[in-house]
């Protein structure tokens, strides 16, 4: 249920499937109407999409599909001091615990904004269902797929 979510922040993800589908699109920006009230976006997630613009994209997209719909108000959420030391902790535990090939810098930022999110009380929407579940095991955060209460 949609008002059992709480405060929202979308993932990485989310916005690169709006950025390259139509209805997927759609889907954030309804979802987005729905939350707008409780709808927070993350900086490590612009970070992302800022550092992932290659000289063949179109920059325009992203600030149209990312960045102005969240201009008006929208709440930042930024990791505090208790979100590095959640991630860096969650980090070595993971690193020492499975395969090494799979703790890429993308996996890092997912561990970071999980921290994020654990401190401040916020549920993660996120297509990465897998790599979140492995991070829930040492960071206690909530996450959902895409996008609750519309289907």
């Amino acid at each position: 249920m949609v008002t059992a979510l709480g405060a929202v922040v979308l993932d990485t993800n989310c916005y690169i499937r709006a950025m390259r589908s139509e209805p997927e699109r759609l889907q954030l920006r309804q979802f987005a109407r729905i939350r707008a009230t409780r709808l927070w976006v993350s900086s490590i997630v612009l970070a992302e999409l800022r550092g992932g613009v290659r000289s063949g994209d179109d920059p325009e997209r992203l600030t149209r599909v990312v960045f102005e719909p969240w201009a008006d108000g929208t709440q930042v959420a930024v990791p505090g001091a208790l979100a590095w030391q959640l991630a860096g902790d969650a980090y070595a535990r993971l690193r020492g615990h499975g395969d090494r090939s799979r703790m890429t810098r993308a996996f890092a930022f997912d561990v970071l904004l999980a921290a994020t999110c654990a401190e401040q009380e916020l549920t993660l929407v996120t297509h990465n269902v897998r790599d979140m579940g492995r991070i829930a095991e040492v960071i206690p955060f909530r996450f959902v797929p895409p996008y609750p209460g519309l289907n």
